[in-house]
């Protein structure tokens, strides 16, 4: 998320915000709500599947995440955790927590082990 300009009115302030996957910039969201976002989130949502046979037969890597504060500086450390949601048979990985070049793996089993 980006933030793109902020305003105040009376005591409330909102902030503009856009979200987009780097170079494709059909996944571009703007979000307009009253509080600073201090949280990141990785995901991937699937629909319409109705068991693990359906699902990807390796895993899925999401890489060079890149998270950076309003001023362009980039936390020096992140605190990743993953939610696991095993009686679906998915687990995830980190597999780095860098601010520049953050990567998650997400695994497709029926046996996940988390």
């Amino acid at each position: 998320m980006t933030l793109k300009n902020s305003f105040s009115s009376g005591s409330e302030t909102t902030y503009n915000w856009n979200a987009m996957f780097s170079m494709l910039p059909s996944t571009s969201l703007n979000v307009s709500i009253s509080e600073v976002l201090i949280y990141a989130f990785e995901a991937l949502q699937i629909y319409y599947v109705h068991d693990s046979s359906a699902l990807p037969a390796g895993p899925t890597i999401m890489s060079n995440i890149n998270l950076a504060l309003v001023d362009g500086t980039h936390p020096s450390a992140i605190d990743w955790s993953a939610a696991m949601d095993s009686s679906e048979g998915f687990g995830v990985e980190i597999l780095s927590n860098s601010s520049t070049n953050g990567a998650v793996k997400i695994i497709y089993s029926d046996s996940v082990n988390v």
